[in-house]
Formats: structure tokens, sequence, C-alpha cells
């Protein structure tokens, strides 16, 4: 674990004509804040800093530069994730919302349809995937602000 710093992210003046786009800068902006406070691998920091760097130098502009940086955003985002497990707040919430919905939901919604023999109680099942990919969500995200593992802030999509 290493101390090295981050490279600051310069805010773009393009940016400010589209108000998307500098949501995704700001929250880009508190990521980087808040993984500075922590120790993180060399090799991540490393990776991190050529990111913003990109960043910084874009010549883009309008909705080309939107797509760049929510990109870079949701890229960071899954890299600290992936290497160190530090996530937003409700990010597993959000991401088992959907998961419950395509693997219990569905076949759920199968096994109902085909029980009862009606093919309109298909669609039962997906709300009672979402329910249960809520709650593994919730439970997987209390898990990790007690250990410490949250960013004080919730993803922008």
């Amino acid at each position: 674990m290493s101390r090295i710093t981050l490279v600051d992210l310069n805010k773009n003046e393009n940016a400010s004509k589209s108000t998307k786009t500098s949501k995704y800068l700001s929250q880009l902006a508190t990521l980087l804040g808040d993984v500075q406070k922590r120790d993180l691998p060399e090799s991540l920091v490393s990776v991190i800093n050529e990111e913003v760097n990109a960043l910084n130098t874009t010549k883009k502009t309008d909705y080309a530069l939107h797509k760049f940086v929510k990109a870079k955003y949701l890229h960071l985002i899954k890299l600290v994730e992936k290497e160190v497990k530090l996530v937003p707040t409700n990010y597993y919430r959000n991401l088992w919302f959907s998961v419950g919905m395509a693997a219990f939901g569905f076949p759920l919604g199968i096994a109902i349809a085909l029980s009862l023999g009606d093919v309109s109680l298909l669609s039962l099942g997906i709300p009672l995937g979402m329910a249960i990919g809520v709650g593994v969500g919730k439970k997987m995200d209390k898990k990790a602000k007690i250990e410490g593992r949250q960013f004080d802030f919730e993803m922008v999509y």
C-alpha cells in the first residue's frame, strides 16, 4: 500500500455547458477525494492517474465529452471495486436489483406460470426477483459499511 498522490482533476470549461457532464465530473472529483484518503496499491494509483490525465487532456466537447467522462467515471468505480473492494453507497443494492430480476425473477415467473398453467402469471416473478435482489444487495452494502469499504457518496447514473 502506498501514499502516492493522485493527479488533480481539472474541471473542463466545456463541461459547464452540460449539467450531466458537470454532475459526472463533480462525482468523479468526490471519488478521487475519497480515494486520496485511503491507502491504495501503487499500481492502482498509477492507473487512476492515467485515467485522470486522459480526462484532463481531452479535447472532446459536447456529447463526445459526456460519453468520455461517463465511461472514465464508471471504469474507475469498477476498477476500485475490483482491486480494493471499495464501493459507493448502495452499490450492491443497485447491482443486485437487476441481477435479482434476471436470475431469480424470470425463473420464478416461469415456474409459477407453468405450475398454474396460465402464461399471464409469468410476470409475477419479476417483482419477486427484484425484491430478492434488493434484499441481497442491501445486506452486502451493510456488510461493506461495517467493514469500512464504503464511500460517502452514491453513484450517479
